[in-house]
């Protein structure tokens, strides 16, 4: 009998289906994020979704986390002794036989509450969607328009952030009062105000005025913003505060694993290929550290 492969968006359905199977199991709670959520939703137009992104319970995400490696799951952004200028937000999880990530989140950038205050907050508010048959918890309609505000926030010039904040606009423009002021509690208690306080004034929403981030906080975000979803700029912010003798081992930690190629199923790039990735890395890591001294 021949094998038919799965499909890209096939493969993703399963596998959100059976990381929250493996978690129901174990008794363990997460909620799927982003995704199919938004378009379940309607904030977000139906299109093909990315990686699987999981936001799980802070004090369950070791557990979780070594159950997927015995089905031969492993982490390849693992945070260093001299880590990124902005700690990786997510652990991904790659595997040789899938050809797409777990994005494994015990917080999500720009919600500066306590990560556990902030899962209880999205947790409670849950709902579920059916993927590959299968009832996968996630996000509510109040928390997946925050997670996808403050996403938005953060990489506000891409092109295709650009088309889905008219989406986002358009959907929760239509929203009652009532949701609206649920929106807005729900973002000062995570304390996201401030981050998501441009997009809430395109729909006339007021953001409450306790949960300010702090200045660390707002540290955290520019470099979050400034790296644009790219790791070229904490890669080089990396390097640069390394001490010397960290610095050989911090540059071929970055230079060693190309992450998309793993998650293609594709073999890593050698030669004049891997030098040319690793130019256009280094490329865009000192034009952001430009920008941010400017």
């Amino acid at each position: 009998m021949t094998e038919r492969p799965l499909a890209t968006s096939e493969a993703r359905d399963v596998l959100a289906a059976m990381v929250a199977r493996v978690a129901q199991d174990a008794h363990l709670d997460l909620l799927l994020v982003k995704g199919p959520s938004l378009s379940f939703h309607g904030l977000r137009a139906e299109r093909g979704w990315g990686d699987v992104d999981i936001l799980v319970r802070p004090d369950h995400a070791g557990p979780l986390r070594r159950l997927l490696e015995k089905s031969g799951w492993a982490a390849f952004n693992e945070p260093s002794q001299y880590p990124l200028i902005a700690v990786p937000h997510a652990i991904t999880l790659i595997h040789p036989r899938w050809h797409t990530e777990i994005d494994l989140h015990t917080f999500f950038p720009g919600c500066y509450a306590d990560p556990e205050s902030t899962f209880t907050q999205l947790w409670e508010e849950q709902t579920c969607i059916e993927l590959a048959h299968q009832p996968v918890p996630c996000t509510g309609l109040i928390g997946s328009a925050l997670i996808a505000a403050v996403n938005l926030a953060r990489m506000p010039m891409e092109p295709r952030s650009l088309v889905e904040v008219e989406q986002w606009n358009a959907a929760v423009s239509r929203w009652s009062d009532a949701d609206k002021s649920s929106l807005t509690r729900l973002a000062a208690d995570c304390r996201a105000s401030e981050v998501v306080a441009p997009l809430f004034a395109t729909v006339d929403i007021s953001p409450l005025d306790h949960g300010a981030m702090t200045k660390d906080d707002w540290a955290d975000w520019r470099n979050r913003v400034l790296g644009g979803g790219r790791t070229g700029y904490g890669w080089w912010v990396a390097f640069r505060r390394a001490p010397l003798r960290r610095k050989p081992r911090q540059l071929m930690r970055a230079l060693s694993f190309d992450p998309q190629a793993a998650a293609g199923g594709l073999p890593q790039p050698t030669g004049w290929s891997r030098l040319r990735q690793v130019a256009r890395r280094i490329g865009q890591g000192i034009a952001k550290a430009v920008r941010w001294n400017s």
